[in-house]
C-alpha cells in the first residue's frame, strides 16, 4: 500500500476542497503510470464537477436524463484519456479496453498497423491477436502478424477454424495466404532452377515462367512447398473475385498440376481432379479460355446422377457464371441444375440475385413457379411490372 498517496489524499483535503484534493489525486496517479486507478479518479473527478454525489447506484437511476447524458460524456473522456496513456506507453493490450468500452476502436487500429511483436511482448502476443482478430480491433493486421509470427500452417488452420470475419476482410486474410506461399513457392523454384541451369531466373519472373521448359522441377516426385498448405489455399481463393490474387492462385495451380499423383488433393466433385480442375476454374475467372473452363463445369453438373443431393457441380458452375458477370445464363443454369434444392445451404448466388443483375424476371417467374414458390413468383412479377 502506498501510504504516502494516502497521506498527501488527507493533506489535501484538509486544506483544500475535494474537488482540489481529486484533482491532485488525479495528477498524482498519472504520473505514477497507475492508469486502471486513474480511471476511477477520473470518474470520481466527473462527478464531482458536475455537482452529482460521489457514489453512485449501478444502475444510475437517481440521475436525471440530462445528467446521464453529462456523465456519460465524461464517462468517454475518461476512457479516451486513460487509453491514450496505456498507448503512449506502448501497452495496447490495457488500452483496448478503454477503446472498446466507448466504442472507439480506431486508436487501437492504428497503432497495430506500426507494431512489431518484440521479445519482451512474448506472452502478450497471444492477446494482441485475440483483440486484433477476435474482437475486431484490425482484423486484417492482426492475421498479418500471425502469419509472420506463426507461419503458414497455423494461418491457414486459423482462417480455417476460429477467423470470425467474413466479406472483404476474409478475402483480405486469404489474399495473405496466397502472397506468402506464391512467394515462397517463387523462391524455392528458383533456387531448384539455378541449380539445374546454372542461372537464376529474372527476379520478376513469375511460378509459371519459372516451370516453362523447366521439366527438372517437378519430376522424381519432388515438391517445392508443402503440399496440404498449397490446397488448402487453394480452396480458400474460391471465396476470391478476379482479379491480383487468383492470377496468382491460376499460377499455384500450373504447379500443382504438374507434381505427382500422390500429391494431388482428394477432393469431391467438382475439383475431384484436383489442381487440373482448380486450374481451369481460376483460368476461367480470370478469362483465359473462359469457355473451355465453363464447359468443363457444365459437364460435370450435367453428369450428377441426383441433383437434388448433390448440388455443389452445379452450385460452381453457377457460381462461375455470376463472376464472369454472365447472370442470365447463371439463372438459367440455376433453373436447370438447382431447382429443388434448399436455397438456404446453396453457396452460389440466389435467382432473385441473379435475376436483378441480369434484368430477366421473366425467368425468375417461371423458376419460382416450378418450385411452388408463390412470394417469389409474386416479387419477380412485380419487378417485371415495373420494369415494363
Amino acid at each position: 500500500m502506498n501510504n504516502s498517496l494516502f497521506l498527501d489524499l488527507d493533506q489535501s483535503l484538509e486544506r483544500s476542497t475535494p474537488v482540489e484534493a481529486v484533482n491532485r489525486l488525479c495528477l498524482l496517479l498519472k504520473n505514477k503510470g497507475d492508469y486502471h486507478s486513474l480511471f476511477e479518479a477520473l470518474l470520481l473527478q466527473a462527478r464531482l464537477k458536475l455537482g452529482l454525489p460521489a457514489l453512485l447506484s449501478q444502475t444510475g437511476d437517481e440521475l436525471t436524463a440530462e445528467q446521464k447524458v453529462a456523465y456519460e460524456n465524461e464517462v468517454k473522456g475518461a476512457a479516451r484519456a486513460v487509453g491514450q496513456h496505456f498507448l503512449d506507453d506502448k501497452n495496447l493490450v490495457n488500452a483496448w479496453p478503454y477503446f472498446r468500452m466507448i466504442g472507439e476502436p480506431g486508436p487501437i487500429a492504428k497503432a497495430l498497423e506500426t507494431y512489431e511483436p518484440s521479445e519482451a511482448d512474448e506472452e502478450a502476443f497471444p492477446s494482441i491477436l485475440e483483440l486484433a482478430i477476435q474482437q475486431g480491433a484490425n482484423p486484417e493486421r492482426g492475421f498479418a502478424l500471425l502469419l509472420k509470427k506463426y507461419g503458414l500452417c497455423n494461418a491457414i488452420t486459423a482462417l480455417g477454424q476460429s477467423f470470425p470475419h467474413g466479406g472483404v476482410v476474409r478475402q483480405k486474410a486469404v489474399t495473405l495466404l496466397v502472397d506468402a506461399l506464391y512467394s515462397d513457392l517463387r523462391n524455392s523454384l528458383a533456387v531448384h532452377k539455378k541449380e539445374l541451369e546454372g542461372t537464376a531466373p529474372p527476379d520478376d519472373a513469375s511460378i509459371a515462367q519459372i516451370l516453362e521448359g523447366c521439366d527438372g522441377l517437378t519430376t522424381d516426385d519432388s515438391y517445392h512447398i508443402d503440399v496440404s498448405h498449397l490446397s488448402s489455399v487453394v480452396q480458400y481463393a474460391l471465396e476470391m473475385p478476379a482479379g491480383e490474387t487468383t492470377k496468382k492462385v491460376v499460377d499455384l495451380c500450373v504447379y500443382g498440376s504438374r507434381l505427382a499423383t500422390r500429391f494431388q488433393p482428394t477432393n469431391d466433385p467438382p475439383f475431384e481432379e484436383g489442381h487440373k480442375d482448380y486450374l481451369a476454374f481460376y483460368r476461367a475467372l480470370n478469362g483465359i479460355d473462359t469457355e473451355a473452363g465453363l464447359n468443363r463445369f457444365r459437364m460435370k453438373a450435367e453428369s450428377v446422377d441426383n441433383s437434388a443431393e448433390n448440388t455443389a457441380p452445379a452450385e460452381v458452375y453457377v457460381y462461375l457464371l455470376a463472376q464472369l458477370g454472365r447472370h442470365k445464363e447463371a439463372l438459367e443454369a440455376y433453373a436447370r441444375y438447382l431447382t429443388q434444392a434448399n436455397p438456404r445451404q446453396l453457396a452460389c448466388p440466389l435467382p432473385t440475385e441473379l435475376a436483378r443483375q441480369a434484368g430477366d424476371y421473366v425467368g425468375l417467374a417461371e423458376l419460382c413457379l416450378r418450385r411452388g414458390d408463390a412470394v417469389g413468383y409474386a416479387v419477380a412479377k412485380a419487378a417485371a411490372a415495373k420494369q415494363a
